[in-house]
C-alpha cells in the first residue's frame, strides 16, 4: 500500500496514541501541524533503507556547486545584480525540472549514505537486511475492546520479528532507553504487536535499529523488554479508551482542570548543589 494511502486511511495509529500521552488537544494540533511540515530527515533515511528504488526515483540532490538560493528580498529587488539574476535563473530552472520531487542537500545525501552503510555493516542489523523480509507493511483491524479501527505500518517484517528503524542523536544503551520512554517507542511496539497478534501473525520479537545521524554514525540494536512492552500495552489500552471517549463526546480536552500537588523530579530533590571540593589553591 502506498504511504499516502496508508496515512489517509481511517484508524488509530501509534503516532496518534503517542501524541495523546500529553493530551487529546495536543494530539490534534500536532497532527494538523504535520501536514505543513517538510519531509523529516529520518523519513528520507527510512526511504533509503526500506524503499531504495523509491528513494532513487523521488529524491533529488542539490549539486554541491549550486548557487545559493536567492532570498525573497533578492527576488523582489528593483535592480538585482547580475549575480542575483544568475541565481534566480538557475533555481527557476532547477525547481521546474524537479517539481514533485524531494530535494535534499549534498551534505544530507552523504550523511544518509554513510548511515545506510553503517547499518548494513553492523553485525546484527546487517544480518536482518540479508534475511527474507517485507518492508512498509500496512496492517489494519478493529480493536476488540473499544471497537475502534486501529492501524500500523511496520518498517520491516521478517518472519515473526518486527523491526523499526530509528534515527537518533545518541544510540547508546542508557540514552536510548530514556529516548524510548520519552518518545513512547514502547507504546508503539505494543501497538504494533497487538495488531499483528489480532491478525494471527504471531509476532515474537520487536527490535529497534537505532542509527546516529552524525559521525561516527553509530548503530545499536535493541529488543524491547517484556516489562516495557507490558507497560506500553497498558498505555495503549488507556489511550484507546480515552480516544473513544473523545470521539463519542466530540470533545478533545487539554489538561485536566483540577488543582494538583507538584514536586520537582526525584533526582533533583536529592542532588548536591555543588560538587565536592577536592582542592583549592587558597588552602
Amino acid at each position: 500500500m502506498p504511504e499516502g494511502e496508508y496515512h489517509s486511511a481511517p484508524g488509530v495509529s501509534a503516532t496518534i496514541l503517542k501524541a495523546m500521552r500529553r493530551s487529546p488537544a495536543h494530539m490534534r494540533v500536532k497532527l494538523a501541524d504535520r501536514e505543513d511540515e517538510d519531509t523529516p530527515f529520518g523519513t528520507i533515511f527510512h526511504r533509503r533503507m526500506l524503499e531504495p528504488e523509491r528513494y532513487k526515483a523521488e529524491i533529488v540532490i542539490i549539486p554541491p556547486d549550486a548557487p545559493k538560493r536567492p532570498t525573497e528580498a533578492q527576488r523582489n529587488a528593483a535592480k538585482p545584480s547580475p549575480k542575483t539574476l544568475e541565481q534566480i535563473a538557475w533555481w527557476a530552472d532547477f525547481d521546474a525540472k524537479t517539481e514533485g520531487k524531494e530535494i535534499i542537500s549534498a551534505t544530507d545525501a552523504s550523511n544518509i549514505e554513510k548511515m545506510a552503510m553503517a547499518v548494513l555493516g553492523h553485525r546484527i542489523a546487517g544480518e536482518i537486511f540479508r534475511s527474507e523480509y517485507r518492508t512498509e507493511v500496512s496492517l489494519f483491524i478493529d480493536d476488540p475492546v473499544t471497537g475502534l479501527p486501529i492501524r500500523c505500518r511496520v518498517d520491516l517484517l521478517s518472519g515473526v520479528v518486527m523491526v523499526d528503524i530509528k534515527t537518533t542523536y545518541d544510540a547508546s544503551d542508557w540514552q536510548f532507553a530514556k529516548i524510548i520512554d520519552q518518545m513512547g517507542y514502547h507504546l508503539q511496539a505494543a501497538h504494533y504487536m497487538r495488531i499483528a497478534t489480532l491478525l494471527g501473525l504471531a509476532p515474537e520479537r520487536f527490535i529497534f535499529i537505532a542509527v546516529e545521524a552524525k559521525p561516527p554514525y553509530g548503530v545499536n540494536t535493541f529488543e524491547i523488554g517484556a516489562a516495557s512492552l507490558a507497560k506500553g500495552d497498558e498505555e495503549c489500552a488507556r489511550l484507546l479508551a480515552l480516544y473513544k471517549e473523545c470521539v463519542e463526546k466530540d470533545a478533545w480536552p487539554a489538561y485536566e482542570q483540577s488543582l494538583r500537588a507538584i514536586n520537582i523530579p526525584r533526582y533533583a530533590l536529592t542532588r548536591e548543589q555543588d560538587a565536592e571540593v577536592i582542592y583549592s589553591p587558597e588552602d
